[in-house]
C-alpha cells in the first residue's frame, strides 16, 4: 500500500474510531521480548497528568497572589494546558506556569521561590538545578539571558511546583479513583496474557511513583512485577525521550533484541527505537499524528486501541 494510501487507510480508521492493525515494513510477527511505553499505549493517564496540572496551577496562583484563582488565570491555564496536551512536556508547562506568575502577579521570583518553598521545603541537589536549567535554556531562548541567580532560582521553582503541588495532585488523583482498569486500552489485557511476562517491560518517560501507583490499582500490576523503568525526581522534568532510547539499548543488549519488539505512541521515539534496528509498533490516537507516525517508519502500526494487535488482524 503506497504512502497516500495508507494515509488515508488509517485517518479513516481514526475517524471511525476503528482498531487496525497496518504493517509498515514487514517483518515476522513472532515476538519474545516487548518493551511498552504506558501512558498512551496501555492505559490512558492523560487525564490523570491534566487535572493535576489544574490543581497544581490553582494552587500556584493562589499561593502567588494569597487569594483566589480568577477568570483570566483560568483562561490563561486553558491556553497552555487543554491545546495539544499530550505533546507538551512537563518542565515546559511548570515553566510556563512560573513564567504567568511572575509577569501577572505581583510576586518576584524570589518571592514566589519562597512560597514554594514551604510546599516542598527540602534540598535541591546542584545537579538538579543545573539539568533543569539547561533544558529551559533549551525550550525558552529568554532564559539564557538571565544571570545565574535568576536561572537557579526559576529552575529551583519549577522543581518544587513539580514536587510539591503537581506529585501531591496527581497522587491524590490516582488514590481516589476507583475505576483506573476502564481507562486499560481494549485488547491489552487480552494481549499481555498471550505473552512471556518475564520478557515484558514497561520502560515509560513517566515518573515512577506515578506509574508505580497506577500498576498497583489496575490489572497491569499483575503482568509486569518489577520489570519497570521509569525517571525519578528532577530526571522525570529533564530526561523525557533520551531517558527511553537509552534504556532501550541497555535492555536490547541483555536480551534477544532480534526478536524483540519496541511499541510507543510518538513518533520521534519510535524513529529513534527504529534505528535501533528492532521491530517497532506506534499506536495512533488523533488524525492529526498520522503523517508524523509514517514518517517514523514504525514495523507496524495500529489505530485507537489494541484490540487489533491482539487479534493479530492486518488490514
Amino acid at each position: 500500500m503506497c504512502d497516500s494510501a495508507m494515509m488515508q487507510s488509517i485517518s479513516l480508521s481514526l475517524k471511525n474510531k476503528e482498531s487496525r492493525l497496518f504493517s509498515i515494513d514487514p517483518k515476522p510477527f513472532n515476538f519474545e521480548v516487548h518493551f511498552f511505553d504506558f501512558d498512551g499505549t496501555l492505559i490512558d493517564t492523560l487525564w490523570i497528568m491534566r487535572d493535576g496540572m489544574k490543581i497544581a496551577f490553582r494552587k500556584l496562583t493562589m499561593i502567588s497572589r494569597e487569594t483566589q484563582f480568577t477568570a483570566v488565570d483560568e483562561e490563561f491555564y486553558k491556553d497552555i494546558v487543554e491545546k495539544d496536551f499530550a505533546s507538551k512536556r512537563v518542565i515546559a508547562i511548570l515553566h510556563e506556569f512560573i513564567k504567568y506568575c511572575i509577569e501577572n502577579i505581583n510576586v518576584t521570583i524570589k518571592g514566589l521561590d519562597q512560597r514554594l518553598f514551604y510546599q516542598y521545603p527540602k534540598a535541591i541537589s546542584a545537579d538538579a538545578i543545573a539539568a533543569i536549567s539547561a533544558e529551559l535554556e533549551k525550550i525558552h531562548a529568554p532564559y539564557c539571558l538571565l544571570g545565574t541567580a535568576q536561572k537557579t532560582l526559576i529552575a529551583q521553582s519549577v522543581f518544587r511546583l513539580y514536587m510539591g503541588l503537581y506529585v501531591p495532585a496527581t497522587e491524590e488523583i490516582i488514590s481516589k479513583s476507583l475505576h483506573l482498569n476502564n481507562y486499560i486500552y481494549p485488547g491489552v489485557i487480552k494481549y499481555l496474557k498471550s505473552i512471556n511476562h518475564e520478557n515484558s517491560f514497561i520502560i515509560s518517560g513517566g515518573s515512577l511513583s506515578r506509574v508505580s501507583r497506577v500498576l498497583e490499582k489496575t490489572e497491569l500490576g499483575l503482568m509486569f512485577s518489577d520489570k519497570i523503568y521509569c525517571p525519578q525526581g528532577y530526571e522525570r522534568l529533564t530526561e523525557g525521550a533520551r531517558y527511553k532510547i537509552d534504556t532501550l539499548k541497555n535492555l536490547i543488549k541483555k536480551t534477544n533484541g532480534s526478536r524483540a519488539i519496541f511499541i510507543d505512541d510518538q513518533a520521534h521515539v519510535i524513529e529513534q527505537a527504529s534505528n535501533l534496528g528492532i521491530s517497532t509498533l506506534g499506536i495512533i490516537h488523533k488524525e492529526q499524528d498520522v503523517e508524523r507516525m509514517l514518517v517514523a517508519r514504525p514495523s507496524f502500526i495500529i489505530t485507537c486501541n489494541f484490540l487489533a494487535f491482539s487479534n493479530r488482524h492486518f488490514l
